[in-house]
């Protein structure tokens, strides 16, 4: 489009808006609720899940890579090629065990997907050699893995425990449901008498290692 063309539009925009103040501010206003409604009525996830829909089948079989490829890992592809909506079907053979992933179409219901497997899977495993234990994955996503942390001591100074106190004295105080797990082995006077005494909480966190 030619620059001439593009400032006549602009200028009969410009031109329709200031001769129709009141139908611009209508739309306006009208988008503006629009946009505040979309905002606390459409549901949104804080970790959005962005995997495919899959499946993973797990067989274990005390023996080499290539025989559990031939009878385990390619049969149970095999059964599952005509499976409704299954996009890929991808397979890992190891020493002992194998994975096949089934993945679907996008869209497709999780737990729908799972049970055309189990479907799938229960007219298979007659076939399969004698020995072969086959089960499903979780029906979990990669999602699950996002935020992980470990406690760990570099002075090798404090076992688990000690270091789950520490953890959960900086998350959080007081932590009377952590710490007390047998309320039988503590007079109620006597642990409310420690979470209300500011010197008693400061003393057990020097005997912690922590600053006051």
């Amino acid at each position: 489009m030619d620059t001439p063309i593009k400032e006549m539009m602009m200028e009969k925009i410009i031109e329709f808006s200031a001769r129709n103040k009141g139908l611009i501010l209508l739309c306006f206003g009208f988008l503006l609720g629009f946009a505040l409604w979309s905002v606390k009525n459409i549901p949104l996830d804080a970790l959005p899940d962005l995997s495919d829909t899959q499946v993973i089948i797990y067989s274990r079989w005390e023996k080499s890579p290539d025989i559990i490829e031939d009878q385990v890992t390619y049969p149970i592809i095999s059964s599952l090629l005509g499976a409704p909506k299954v996009k890929t079907i991808r397979g890992f053979s190891d020493f002992g065990f194998s994975y096949v992933y089934v993945i679907f179409e996008d869209g497709t219901d999780l737990y729908w997907a799972r049970s055309r497997v189990i479907e799938y899977l229960s007219k298979i495993n007659s076939s399969l050699p004698e020995g072969v234990k086959t089960e499903i994955g979780p029906d979990a996503t990669s999602i699950g893995w996002v935020y992980q942390y470990a406690l760990v001591d570099s002075s090798s100074k404090n076992n688990i425990a000690d270091l789950k106190k520490k953890e959960e004295i900086k998350k959080t105080e007081p932590v009377k449901e952590d710490w007390f797990k047998d309320r039988s082995l503590f007079h109620k006077s006597e642990i409310d008498q420690f979470f209300k005494n500011p010197k008693l909480r400061s003393e057990l966190r020097q005997e912690l290692g922590f600053s006051s």
